[in-house]
Parts: C-alpha cells; sequence; structure tokens
C-alpha cells in the first residue's frame, strides 16, 4: 500500500515538474518576444524624438523670422512633447522588459547590472 500511495505522490510530482517546466518556458518565451518588441518600439520613438526636437528647432527659427505665427508654433510644440514623452516611455519599458527577462533567467539586478548578457545592456541592440 505504501508503495502505491509513494508511485501515485511520485507521478504528482513528476506531473508538477512538467508543468513548471512548461510555465517557464512560456515565461521565457514572453520575456523574450516582450524584450525585442520593447526594443523596435524604442527605436521607432527614438527617431521620432530626434525629428520632434529637430522640427522644434525649425519652429523657433521660423517663428523667430515671422514665418510662423504663435499658434502654429505651440501646435508643433505640443507634438514634439508628446513625441518626447513617448520616447521616454520606451526607454522605460524597454529597461522594464530587460529586467523581466532577467528575473527570468534568475539574475539578480546587481548581477544583471555587472552582467556581460547583452540583455543587462538597456543601451544595446542586441537580443537575449
Amino acid at each position: 500500500r505504501r508503495s502505491a500511495e509513494a508511485a501515485v505522490q511520485a507521478a504528482q510530482a513528476e506531473s508538477e515538474l512538467a508543468l513548471a517546466r512548461r510555465r517557464y518556458v512560456y515565461q521565457q518565451h514572453e520575456a523574450e518576444h516582450e524584450y525585442e518588441a520593447a526594443g523596435r518600439s524604442r527605436t521607432r520613438s527614438r527617431e521620432r524624438a530626434e525629428l520632434a526636437r529637430r522640427e522644434l528647432a525649425n519652429a523657433a527659427k521660423a517663428f523667430g523670422v515671422g514665418e510662423i505665427g504663435l499658434a502654429e508654433r505651440l501646435l508643433i510644440e505640443i507634438r514634439a512633447r508628446g513625441a518626447l514623452a513617448e520616447a521616454a516611455t520606451a526607454e522605460l519599458q524597454h529597461g522594464l522588459a530587460i529586467a523581466r527577462f532577467n528575473q527570468i533567467q534568475g539574475q539578480l539586478p546587481a548581477a544583471a547590472a555587472g552582467a556581460a548578457s547583452p540583455v543587462a545592456d538597456t543601451n544595446s541592440g542586441a537580443t537575449p
């Protein structure tokens, strides 16, 4: 009887272990996907932010020489500030994706900061 109970417990433990492994693989895949998507979003946001900075500079010059009015300049500034805020948010989301990926890998934040892993480098374009 004890042998049968032990066998049932062993089978349950193996089933739980298999389920935990599948969950880990799924979480790892999701973390990698999130990291890649956040990196692409960050790149696009950086490009839009750079364009917005140039547009702001051009608007300031155009306003200074009277080519555009105050209303148009303010509209340009509002759009540009939105793009800059979006870029800042994308940077934060990218960092969060890196942290999640590192956590799934079992890296502690302090260890990840000094790790040679490309994921630990928030300025890297490399994938995990």
